[in-house]
């Protein structure tokens, strides 16, 4: 990773435009750069520039999963500290899961999952146990949403 760059005013606007919705269109870059007065390789080159000292880690949509069908859920699990990186390994390798941290708790190593179905996830769950060795996954479904939308005014 580069060293970290100051960012100038340009660069602040760039961030603050990308959290307000991305312009779906064949050249999204082009369009920003219009409302922000550069051009479109500018754009790029400014990106290219905050990912490589790692103030941006990932340009992507977010779904509302819930809203084309999908289960999602927290989970949590007890893992020995000497399987760990086992456990990781093995949760990280269902396509998904979508995060994984580790947590200073009895429940140390924390997961979201997103699936086709409750039962889907469930399943998952059981072969994430059965594969780690684990005696208990607790799987934690959202019962109401309180993030809607998070929005870093630079």
């Amino acid at each position: 990773m580069a060293q970290r760059k100051k960012l100038d005013a340009v660069d602040k606007a760039l961030l603050n435009r990308l959290q307000d919705g991305f312009p779906i269109e064949p050249r999204p870059y082009k369009k920003i750069g219009e409302e922000l007065g550069i051009d479109e390789s500018e754009v790029l080159e400014r990106l290219e520039a905050l990912i490589d000292c790692g103030i941006i880690r990932s340009i992507g949509g977010t779904v509302a999963s819930d809203k084309i069908g999908r289960f999602t859920a927290l989970a949590a699990t007890k893992v020995p500290g000497e399987k760990i990186e086992q456990a990781v390994s093995i949760i990280n390798s269902y396509p998904e899961v979508t995060h994984n941290y580790e947590r200073d708790h009895e429940y140390n190593i924390w997961f979201t999952i997103n699936a086709e179905s409750r039962e889907k996830a469930e399943e998952i769950i059981s072969n994430i146990k059965s594969k780690a060795g684990l005696d208990e996954i607790q799987l934690l479904p959202a019962l109401k949403t309180y993030k809607i939308k998070v929005k870093f005014d630079l």
